[in-house]
């Protein structure tokens, strides 16, 4: 999306430059575990999308509350993708009221592993401290995939998982202003991104939506593109970096208080470093 058009945050993330050089998340997997994927949708019958259901059985396009088609549109959609030539699994673990057992999103994540999925967007949680999810997001870190996660987004700004799982990607919102939506994130918050106003679809209507599940949208499609800059055979090897990589080169937030301090994220410089690091050098 160029000119006049182009969504704010393209050009805060300095996307349609990356897209120019050719990073566009080629080759990289997200799974989508959320309510679902209209996929003969305007956004999205042009994407690589495959359609599972919460047992991992192959679907028509189902989502009867919209939610997961709209995450999936930030990433892949028509004339709104952030990587746009990445594939999507998604995996509806999520019901149409966007409610979802801590064992359901355990079991989407086994599936999304069996899929092969390089990344796992999750834009959304549940309250309760559950070890069965716990060991399902440490199942799928240690074998080299990155488990992107939402926080809340209301006050108190209580602990949700799996973002709050050690070896998640806890993400926060941003705003076109650069400052925090939450501006005292938690020590277990590592990253920041756009999330407010972000250009999406509802049905086969453009629209902007706010919150931390478009922030974690954002922020895994952004691993698309580091990951999809990476040689293949040395992804799995990277992953576990990724969430470093992201706050070391992230950009301050105006408005950052304790305890967490979390930066928003800087693509072009996130892939400076990891091509760095593949050179075995720093800048």
């Amino acid at each position: 999306m160029a000119g006049a058009g182009e969504p704010w945050h393209f050009a805060r993330l300095g996307i349609e430059d990356l897209h120019a050089r050719g990073v566009r998340g080629a080759g990289v997997k997200i799974a989508v575990i959320d309510t679902g994927a209209l996929t003969d949708s305007a956004a999205l019958h042009h994407a690589d999308v495959t359609a599972l259901d919460g047992r991992g059985r192959p679907e028509a396009g189902i989502d009867d509350n919209g939610h997961g088609s709209s995450m999936i549109a930030i990433m892949v959609g028509a004339d709104t993708a952030l990587c746009p030539d990445a594939a999507i699994v998604s995996i509806r673990a999520f019901s149409p009221f966007g409610i979802a057992s801590a064992a359901g999103i355990a079991q989407a994540i086994d599936i999304a592993l069996a899929r092969g999925a390089d990344i796992i967007n999750i834009s959304g949680g549940q309250p309760a401290v559950d070890q069965a999810l716990a060991d399902a997001v440490v199942r799928a870190t240690t074998a080299g995939v990155i488990v992107v996660a939402a926080t809340d987004n209301d006050p108190p700004f209580a602990p949700i998982y799996p973002a709050h799982a050690p070896t998640a990607i806890a993400v926060a919102a941003s705003s076109p202003q650069d400052t925090l939506v939450n501006p005292l994130p938690a020590s277990w918050v590592q990253i920041a991104a756009p999330g407010v106003n972000i250009a999406t679809y509802e049905l086969d209507s453009v629209v902007q939506r706010s919150g931390t599940s478009e922030a974690t949208a954002v922020t895994s499609a952004v691993c698309a593109l580091v990951l999809g800059a990476v040689p293949l055979v040395q992804r799995r090897a990277v992953a576990p970096h990724v969430a470093a990589i992201l706050a070391q080169t992230a950009n301050p937030a105006g408005n950052a208080a304790g305890p967490g301090h979390c930066g928003i994220l800087h693509p072009p410089r996130a892939l400076t470093e990891v091509t760095n690091q593949l050179k075995g050098r720093t800048p």
